[in-house]
């Protein structure tokens, strides 16, 4: 194959130029230059988008984002917008987070979670519930006597259980801890949700000023192949301009289908985040702004330590703990149960009584 390449182009050149030899045309340099500077300006945009993404991530932290101009949409050959986006509006960072807090399965459960525990303080620190009882004696018939049976009597009694001092306290020192514990597990849980959505959402920045770059260097190079091509028919320029830039454009094309299925994966972890189709379309994402990180790492440390969620419900968990050992030391002492009791006989005084039991 090569041989035949390299025997058509020598019948071309002599074409050209005669017996004279082969001397390139100077023009094929200039279009081969032109492609190379090309190729290499694919590379540095996306850098710089990459960068764009991992110094944006750096600041999650902080409240807002400045995402206000939007760009053009990445455009299929003819210079059509990509359908898959264009159609859609642009999206922002906010809306997105905002939906996510509404509507993430993971932000949900651990809401669910925290409200299901705090419920539970205000039963753990009251005491039992008391006991009523009403009951007759001597008859069948409910609450009728026998005249003339002393034994014969309507009673009524009520009685309360008083676990021994201190114990409802600790229960509800343990519930009011493990309660603030779930709170900072909830908080643990959306902040991860929206770091990873803010990774997600910076990923398809990236892809999609990928694919913006990548079209119009697309559109530049089939304009460099119709020209080489139309110079080669004319034998104004060699048989290899024309290979490289069909080669350099297939390459191309590759690119732009990898760009193109990297960009339906994130569309699609974005989705799931928001509970959404995974085939759900997104539209062009908004420019987003180059940001920096002004803390030290020994700052970062210090922050993590006096705020991280999932230290602080580390802490919350070992307080608890200790309180449930002063618990069980507790639990030696016996729990007090009192009664009263009103008793009414027929034909003889009514009668009181009160009681008090414990547990042995």
């Amino acid at each position: 194959m090569k041989r035949r390449m390299s025997a058509e182009t020598s019948r071309e050149t002599k074409r050209a130029y005669g017996d004279r030899g082969f001397r390139p045309h100077p023009n094929r340099w200039g279009v081969s230059w032109m492609i190379g500077l090309l190729l290499l300006g694919v590379c540095a945009p996306l850098r710089y988008g990459q960068s764009v993404g991992s110094s944006a991530i750096m600041e999650t932290g902080r409240a807002k984002r400045d995402l206000s101009v939007n760009f053009v949409a990445p455009t299929r050959e003819g210079g059509e917008p990509n359908a898959s986006s264009a159609e859609q509006p642009a999206i922002t960072l906010e809306e997105l987070i905002a939906e996510a807090l509404r509507a993430n399965p993971e932000i949900l459960e651990a809401r669910r979670r925290y409200d299901a525990r705090l419920a539970r303080v205000p039963q753990m620190s009251a005491p039992p519930e008391p006991t009523f009882s009403i009951a007759s004696v001597g008859n069948l018939l409910p609450f009728s006597v026998q005249v003339g049976d002393p034994s014969s009597a309507r009673m009524v009694s009520i009685m309360q259980e008083i676990p021994f001092p201190g114990k409802l306290a600790l229960r509800g020192k343990i519930a009011a801890l493990e309660a603030e514990a779930e709170r900072w597990s909830y908080e643990q849980t959306w902040r991860r949700v929206i770091s990873e959505l803010k990774v997600a959402y910076y990923e398809l920045y990236f892809v999609d000023k990928s694919l913006e770059i990548v079209q119009r260097i697309k559109g530049l190079l089939e304009q460099f192949l119709r020209i080489a091509e139309a110079r080669y028919q004319v034998g104004k320029a060699a048989q290899a301009d024309v290979l490289k830039a069909q080669t350099e454009l297939s390459i191309l094309l590759e690119r732009l289908a990898v760009l193109e299925q990297r960009r339906a994966s994130t569309v699609a972890l974005i989705n799931a985040l928001l509970n959404r189709p995974p085939e759900m379309p997104l539209g062009r994402t908004t420019e987003v702004k180059k940001g920096r990180l002004t803390f030290s790492l020994e700052e970062l440390y210090r922050m993590a330590a006096a705020g991280s969620p999932e230290l602080k419900q580390q802490e919350r968990m070992i307080d608890s703990r200790h309180y449930q050992i002063a618990l069980a030391q507790k639990e030696f002492y016996p729990d007090f149960a009192v009664g009263f009791q009103y008793m009414q006989r027929p034909a003889m005084p009514e009668m009181w009584g009160f009681s008090v039991n414990v547990k042995l």
